[in-house]
């Protein structure tokens, strides 16, 4: 599911919501400490199978994940199957969107794999020369 809140925090970064529904990016409501804040949520996938997720609050810089969830790159299995002639090497995944919109995309993905704990993250969009 999608909020208003977080479709207008996208759009005020340069992201459709098209694109948000595309990469199964989600919003709404998520406790941080004792508060609940709106959020926009980042699903990891393996597939169809949903492994973890990565939610960030839309005020503030605050970010978690799903406890116990499972440490993979976000698309990693499209990646794979797809040519990897050319990658660009992004920080995380509101600059990989920011690819999608400006037309670096194909059918390749982008991906986004958690190097530590604590939630550093890159992304890469592979493409056919």
């Amino acid at each position: 599911m999608m909020t208003p809140e977080a479709i207008t925090w996208a759009a005020n970064r340069g992201i459709t919501e098209q694109t948000l529904g595309r990469m199964r990016v989600e919003g709404g409501p998520a406790r941080f400490d004792s508060t609940a804040e709106q959020a926009i949520v980042f699903n990891y996938f393996e597939g169809d199978k949903l492994v973890n997720r990565k939610v960030r609050s839309l005020e503030g810089k605050k970010w978690k994940q799903q406890q116990g969830g499972k440490q993979c790159a976000y698309n990693w299995d499209r990646v794979k199957s797809g040519p990897k002639d050319v990658c660009y090497i992004v920080e995380g995944e509101m600059d990989a969107l920011s690819l999608i919109e400006a037309g670096i995309d194909r059918s390749e993905e982008h991906t986004s794999e958690l190097q530590s704990p604590y939630v550093i993250s890159y992304a890469v969009f592979c493409l056919k020369k």
